[in-house]
């Protein structure tokens, strides 16, 4: 099987290694490197280096144009194999292979298409997530089905050790999906568009906590955004990063966001609007994280004071 991998970012990294593998990868796309740092140097992504490294052909259009679409139908490639790509396709790159092209994307679609399915299915309370494989089309995670795979979301899991699993589950189901295509034994199901909700991209300000929000809502919304953009609230003016809370349900008769118990043993807690809000890690401004007695110790907290 000749295949044609595009991919971006850390989550496509163990996809591209696996199928490397198990068949022939023709060429890898992934975006341009940027420059960075005081220096302004070029750095390479990682998808990139692994292609180095495997000694395969990159490409990293900005746009797909006539260039790229005559590279490719010289190629000729059997399968078009897409994970976490970021760029636009347009219809005459995607009808290039033999077979067509096919997308693994964080979610058991139709729930939860778009940029930040991992984040938003916590952020949801969901008690499951998956790898969807689909064929692509034009738009956006819209494509037919070919194969759904899923997995628990554990009490405590984070948007970080969500992606970690599902970028593993990726790998495995695209080999498993391109088997079962060359085989021939496998079916493409339309997708339900009337069950579509969507996962738009994180801007950093959805990080901030509403502190009227249900404290489940503000636990949630600490987890969906670890390790980025990391939730947030502010203290005396200052910004407070918190990374762990632990919560209780209780009717605190006072106004949401006020530090309501100096606790040593459980947090600083904080009142929502049908509880309280043991803050557990946290970090100030221009400080390390450090856990809430740290923090108790080196910083004037009192009841009272109210968190924005």
């Amino acid at each position: 099987m000749n295949i044609v991998y595009m991919g971006n970012s850390g989550f496509a990294a163990p996809s591209l290694k696996k199928l490397n593998q198990e068949f022939n990868i023709q060429a890898v796309y992934t975006k341009p490197a940027r420059r960075c740092g005081r220096g302004m140097n070029l750095k390479k992504g990682k998808i990139e280096k692994l292609a180095n490294k495997f000694g395969i052909d990159i490409r990293t259009p900005h746009k797909f144009d006539e260039k790229e679409k005559n590279y490719l139908e010289k190629l000729n490639p059997d399968l078009i194999v897409v994970v976490c790509y970021g760029l636009k396709i347009p219809k005459y790159i995607l009808d290039i292979p033999a077979y067509f092209t096919i997308n693994a994307h964080a979610s058991l679609l139709p729930e939860y298409r778009g940029a930040s399915p991992i984040n938003k299915v916590i952020l949801e309370g969901e008690e499951k997530s998956g790898i969807t494989v689909f064929k692509l089309n034009e738009k956006w995670d819209a494509g037919d089905i070919i194969n759904k795979y899923e997995i628990d979301i554990e009490e405590d899991e984070t948007a970080e050790s969500l992606w970690e699993k599902l970028r593993h589950l990726a790998a495995d189901a695209l080999i498993n999906s391109i088997n079962n295509i060359k085989r021939g034994s496998y079916s493409l199901t339309p997708q339900d568009d009337s069950r579509a909700t969507y996962a738009h991209k994180i801007r950093k300000k959805d990080a901030k906590i509403d502190w009227n929000k249900s404290v489940e809502r503000i636990e949630r919304m600490v987890r969906a955004y670890y390790s980025w953009p990391i939730a947030y609230t502010y203290l005396n003016g200052k910004r407070l990063k918190v990374y762990k809370v632990e919560i209780e349900k209780k009717d605190t008769n006072k106004e949401n966001g006020k530090v309501v118990e100096i606790n040593r043993d459980r947090g600083i807690g904080v009142s929502a609007e049908d509880g309280i809000v043991y803050l557990k890690e946290i970090q100030p401004a221009g400080k390390r994280k450090m856990n809430f007695q740290d923090f108790i110790n080196g910083y004037d907290i009192k009841e009272g004071q109210k968190f924005e």
